[in-house]
C-alpha cells in the first residue's frame, strides 16, 4: 500500500481491525470498560511498544484518517516513513496473530466434545439458528418491508 500513496488507508483499516479485536477482547473477557488500542495489545501479551505503537496508530488515524479538519492533511506523509509503516505491518501480523491465538480460549461452545449427544442437546438453538439462518431470515424480511427500493 505504501508505493501507492495508501498509507493513510492503511493505518485506517489497522485501526478498524484493533477496534474489532478490542470489541471481541471485552465481550468473552467481560470488560467494563472499552479498551485503548495500548491495552488490547497489553491484553494479547504484546510489548509495551507495540502498545504504544497502537496507540499512535489511534492518533494518526484521528488526526488524519477519520477527523482531517483540525490538521495539514498533506504533511501527513512526515508521520509515515516507510519504517513506521513497516512497524505498522508488522504490529497488524502480530495483533491478529495474537488475536487468533486467544480465540479458541474464549469459545462458548466445546470444539471437542466426549458426548456428543450431550453436546448437541445443550448447544441445539445456537446450531440451529447458525445453521437455518432463521432469525436472519425473519430480520431480513423486516428489513425488506421497511424499506422502500423504488427510485
Amino acid at each position: 500500500m505504501t508505493e501507492h500513496g495508501f498509507e493513510i488507508d492503511a493505518v485506517v483499516a489497522f485501526d478498524c481491525v484493533l477496534q474489532s479485536i478490542a470489541t471481541f477482547l471485552r465481550v468473552h473477557h467481560h470488560l467494563s470498560a472499552e479498551l485503548t488500542l495500548g491495552q488490547v495489545c497489553e491484553q494479547l501479551q504484546l510489548s509495551s511498544e507495540a502498545a504504544e505503537l497502537a496507540d499512535y496508530v489511534y492518533f494518526l488515524r484521528n488526526n488524519f484518517g477519520a477527523h482531517t479538519g483540525g490538521w495539514r492533511w498533506w504533511d501527513h506523509y512526515e508521520l509515515l516513513d516507510e519504517e513506521v509503516m513497516s512497524e505498522i505491518a508488522q504490529l497488524a501480523g502480530s495483533v491478529l496473530l495474537s488475536a487468533a491465538d486467544t480465540e479458541p480460549k474464549t469459545r462458548s461452545i466445546e470444539p471437542f466434545p466426549s458426548n456428543w449427544g450431550d453436546w448437541f442437546f445443550e448447544n441445539f438453538e445456537v446450531l440451529w439458528d447458525t445453521l437455518w439462518f432463521e432469525k436472519l431470515d425473519k430480520w431480513s424480511s423486516e428489513l425488506i418491508r421497511a424499506r422502500s427500493f423504488r427510485t
